[in-house]
């Protein structure tokens, strides 16, 4: 009887759903026509309506003012239950069962036993023998690219596929800026047998042709996205549109630690076998870290990492985001350098914005890190000054190879 009742309910709220956005938009209209037409009138356009009304409800009942406000009353209540049940359906549904299924013993075994004979963990702790010599420091490199499909992003990916399968999902969708995250959702989709559309920006399926290639070879549909400039912002903006479209039988597989609650958390969990991974490897060779060093874009593999040694004080942790052309131009993708508090993707976050509030254009020579954001944790750790960012030119990066 639960189990036929909780469907009931779902089915309730995708009707509510349904009927909010358009009453949404339709509102939306009615109001900017109002306002815009009542600028040419002496009196406010809508103070002529709502007199028009009430003296039409004067001529069948008296108490017509009484009747107005609660009628508008009415609309309120109406408008916030909607709005309730939409955030129902979008943030608590994945949160219970993030909480509920990722955290339980027979999960937790499954995904360990999935990271370490699919997708090779542990990843190897290789000390940079050469590298280390020219200057003077041991470094040693987390080998995240020996993971099968070449990245991180496997991690992350495999784990919330799981969680969408074990939750009922037919259907998984990602967005992808240099393919990693697709090729890695895509691969989860084909070993757990789920559907699978991955949107990516159409700049991107060209200068990521081949991972184009291989997600389509692993069954998955691309979506290329033609707006804006055509990478990972806009990917990611269609992504979450489609999402909301089908949100009962679609599960977004978010690649980065980014986007509405609860994503920026449940990414950082799944990624945090990084972190607690070079730490024991670390500890296995004596070596105690002066300094952790990541990349980052969106983040997920930096707060992989960061997550063990934040509770250190003694180890320095510093994100290296990308400087593009120079920050001094308007060609880059330093969020936390040079971007300021705003909103993106359903998170409060430090955002590349102009004075409107309006998302800036981006670029890096990296498909993975021309992204006009950063995660949410990011933006605390350097308001707390326990990170250090810094912004690295294309040139510098391609200099240094």
């Amino acid at each position: 009887m639960n189990e036929e009742k909780r469907i009931e309910n779902k089915k309730s709220d995708k009707k509510a759903l349904m009927i909010f956005i358009p009453v949404l938009i339709l509102s939306g209209v009615i109001g900017f026509l109002v306002g815009g037409l009542g600028n040419y009138m002496e009196e406010n356009l809508a103070d002529v309506i709502a007199k028009g009304i009430v003296n039409l409800l004067s001529t069948i009942t008296p108490y017509a003012n009484l009747v107005m406000n609660t009628i508008s009353i009415a609309i309120c209540t109406i408008i916030l239950l909607y709005t309730k049940k939409c955030i129902k359906i979008w943030d608590g549904e994945d949160e219970e069962a993030y909480e509920k299924i990722a955290k339980s013993d027979e999960f937790k075994s499954e995904l360990n036993g999935l990271l370490k004979d699919y997708v090779g963990r542990p990843s190897p702790l290789y000390h940079a023998k050469r590298l280390s010599e020219h200057y003077g420091h041991d470094i040693y490199l987390k080998r995240e690219d020996l993971n099968h499909t070449g990245a991180h992003k496997i991690n992350n990916a495999l784990a919330q596929a799981l969680l969408a399968k074990k939750m009922g999902k037919t259907k998984i969708m990602a967005e992808t800026g240099a393919g990693q995250h697709g090729v890695a959702t895509a691969t989860a989709a084909a070993l757990l047998g789920l559907e699978c559309d991955v949107y990516m920006g159409e700049c991107d399926t060209k200068r990521q042709a081949l991972n184009v290639y291989k997600m389509e070879l692993l069954g998955a549909n691309v979506v290329p996205i033609s707006d804006g400039l055509g990478t990972l912002k806009e990917a990611t903006t269609a992504a979450i549109q489609a999402w909301v479209n089908e949100i009962e039988s679609r599960f977004y597989v978010i690649g980065s630690a980014v986007g509405p609650h609860p994503y920026p958390k449940i990414v950082r969990d799944f990624q945090t076998v990084i972190g607690s991974e070079a730490k024991v490897q670390l500890e296995e060779i004596g070596v105690k870290p002066d300094y952790i060093i990541a990349c980052v874009g969106g983040g997920s593999n930096a707060i992989g990492i960061f997550s063990a040694f934040i509770d250190d004080p003694s180890v320095n942790i510093i994100g290296i985001e990308a400087a593009g052309l120079g920050i001094e131009t308007k060609y880059h993708a330093a969020t936390l350098t040079k971007g300021n508090e705003g909103i993106i993707h359903g998170m409060k976050t430090i955002v590349l914005q102009d004075e409107f509030g309006m998302i800036l254009p981006v670029h890096s020579i990296s498909a993975g890190l021309d992204y006009p954001g950063v995660g949410p944790e990011h933006a605390h750790l350097q308001d707390i000054g326990r990170v250090s960012y810094y912004a690295v030119s294309d040139d510098e990066c391609i200099n240094a190879l």
